[in-house]
């Protein structure tokens, strides 16, 4: 896969993150409450993880724990 986005720029994005509303469905899934960034409105997060995971050179696990 190549990636478009610096790692930078997806630290940026992986720190807006934190401030997006979320809810979770009736099998306990959380998603996205509104349209965010290039994912759309009920989105589970752990999609948006595993695009995280895989854009970022050291991952979803550096950018949980250092950003």
């Amino acid at each position: 896969m190549q990636n478009v986005y610096t790692d930078k720029e997806i630290e940026k994005k992986w720190a807006e993150l934190e401030d997006v509303p979320t809810y979770y469905d009736k099998e306990e899934k959380q998603r996205l409450s509104n349209d965010w960034w290039m994912w759309e409105k009920d989105t589970e997060i752990d999609e948006i993880w595993e695009w995280f995971d895989m854009a970022h050179s050291k991952g979803v696990g550096w950018l949980s724990e250092n950003i």
